[in-house]
Formats: structure tokens, C-alpha cells, sequence
């Protein structure tokens, strides 16, 4: 089986581009995202939608919950509270709604 797991893209469109284009010559089984999709860059809104395209497992990161007051910023740094803050305001209703049904837990229940 082959993975690809990711996570802390941060809302950096370009980077998370480049890496999925690359995973496209991989052959992959499954991908897995550590969670994080937002936070510091400017594009949250096509990070999130390129990863609903990608349709990983996934988990939420701390800027993805914080983005969304699931979780509280007071002891983030003044840098990511201020990204925190700047992406909740740059989402849509819609991608808060997905960032807050993401989960801190992953279980793969297959059988073999």
C-alpha cells in the first residue's frame, strides 16, 4: 500500500499545489492529512477546497479548530493568533462548517 501523509499547509495555495501535483505520479492507495489546512498564508478558502477535491482522512490542526473557536487561541503566539483571527474572518460560513466537523481522532476501521 502506498500513503501520502501531509499536514501544516497553513493556507499556502502554491506550495499545497505543487505538492499535490507531484503526488499525482505516486500511484497512491490513500492519502492522510495531519490536519492544518489553514492558518499564516492567504488562500484558507482554496486550501480547503482542494483538499474536499482530495478527499484525504483527515484530522483538525490546532489553526483549523482555532479558525473556527473550537479552540482556544489565548496561548498561540501573537504571529498565529493574529493568522487565526485574519482566517476566521476570510472563511465562509461553509468552510467554517468544515473545519469544525473535522476530527482530532483518525480510525481506520478496515478489515484484512
Amino acid at each position: 500500500m502506498r500513503y501520502a501523509i501531509f499536514s501544516d499547509i497553513h493556507g499556502n495555495k502554491e506550495a499545497y499545489g505543487a505538492v499535490l501535483e507531484a503526488l499525482k505520479t505516486e500511484n497512491l492507495d490513500k492519502c492522510y492529512c495531519a490536519g492544518d489546512i489553514v492558518g499564516y498564508g492567504a488562500d484558507p478558502s482554496e486550501c480547503i477546497s482542494m483538499t474536499k477535491q482530495l478527499n484525504p482522512a483527515i484530522v483538525a490542526g490546532n489553526h483549523d479548530w482555532g479558525a473556527t473557536g473550537r479552540t482556544d487561541i489565548s496561548n498561540f503566539s501573537p504571529a498565529a493568533k493574529a493568522a487565526v483571527i485574519w482566517t476566521k474572518d476570510a472563511l465562509s460560513g461553509s468552510d467554517r462548517d468544515y473545519l469544525k466537523g473535522l476530527k482530532l481522532i483518525y480510525r481506520n476501521d478496515f478489515t484484512m
